[in-house]
């Protein structure tokens, strides 16, 4: 590929990029209706994209700068935030929004789920796998 391709960034998008497809052929494989299907900006799901994207990024960052430098550092901070947010936050907000669609029956808003364990490490797993091509590649 051309000078133009920065892994830093190919990386994180090759990796977000199989994950949403991933979470479409998922729902297709396991049966779910058409319009419970996620799409390509769906977020929540199996696997974790935010999971695939951050972790890609950490280890491109640990192999190209050193698992030292300052770069791997900020991103391991910031993967540690993302996943704790996919863990914990967002997963609290989805429960709580389930509870709100029960309480205002005749309001329509979309809520989504946080992550559960297994679908952060399957994203986290996909994001080293994807980085590891990706570093061969370019």
């Amino acid at each position: 590929m051309g000078e133009w391709v920065s892994i830093y960034w190919a990386a994180p998008i090759m990796a977000w990029l199989v994950a949403q497809l991933a979470k479409m052929a998922l729902a297709v494989f396991n049966g779910s209706p058409r319009d419970q299907r996620p799409t390509i900006v769906t977020s929540g799901s199996m696997p974790s994209s935010h999971s695939a994207i951050t972790v890609s990024l950490l280890v491109v960052v640990g192999v190209l700068d050193g698992i030292s430098s300052a770069a791997f550092g900020i991103t391991l901070v910031l993967t540690s935030i993302v996943i704790y947010d996919a863990l914990n936050v967002r997963r609290a907000v989805g429960e709580q929004g389930i509870v709100l669609k029960q309480i205002a029956k005749d309001k329509a808003f979309y809520s989504a789920i946080g992550h559960k364990p297994i679908e952060v490490v399957a994203g986290s797993i996909l994001g080293v796998a994807v980085a590891s091509v990706m570093l061969q590649i370019l």
